[in-house]
């Protein structure tokens, strides 16, 4: 079954799992990450997501119902993407997401596809917590108490 596997559907596995390492062990995958956001610009550039898979739906299934569920979770997760400028590729690949659910959500077929966007803009959901006002609060009275520390104390985390 392996090696009936397209080149791209084996690049998606790839990236999934890598991604899913950065979440879980706090790595460095920006290249992953870089591959993903050249593979979503070329589908937004595509007629449909259909034709980016070239019409073979095990891979057009995978992509739009697990791959992208599990990478965007993953990318959710982490308070700090790892590696130059991960953060940025990450945020990136979030607006590319729905960059092409907003050009193909005509298509019946692709709104499993929204059930994986929305969460970015779940509030309820775990990754969000603690980013409400008085964590934020607590963040701003850390920086001004670092302000009058000495430097031997700038970097200990007393919050």
């Amino acid at each position: 079954m392996e090696n009936n596997k397209t080149k791209i559907r084996k690049s998606l596995e790839s990236i999934e799992h890598e991604v899913h390492l950065s979440w879980l062990r706090d790595l460095d995958k920006t290249n992953d990450l870089l591959e993903l956001k050249n593979i979503l610009t070329e589908l937004l550039e595509s007629n449909s997501i259909e034709e980016y898979f070239e019409k073979n739906e095990s891979d057009f299934d995978y992509f739009i119902k697990k791959f992208s569920k599990e990478t965007i979770n993953n990318i959710l997760r982490q308070h700090f993407i790892f590696g130059d400028d991960g953060d940025e590729i990450a945020s990136i690949i979030l607006l590319l997401y729905l960059k092409i659910f907003l050009k193909f959500m005509h298509n019946n077929n692709y709104m499993v596809l929204w059930d994986s966007v929305k969460e970015i803009f779940d509030s309820t959901k775990p990754y969000y917590k603690g980013m409400g006002f008085n964590t934020m609060s607590k963040i701003e009275a850390n920086k001004r108490f670092k302000k009058q520390m000495p430097a031997e104390y700038f970097n200990v985390n007393f919050f």
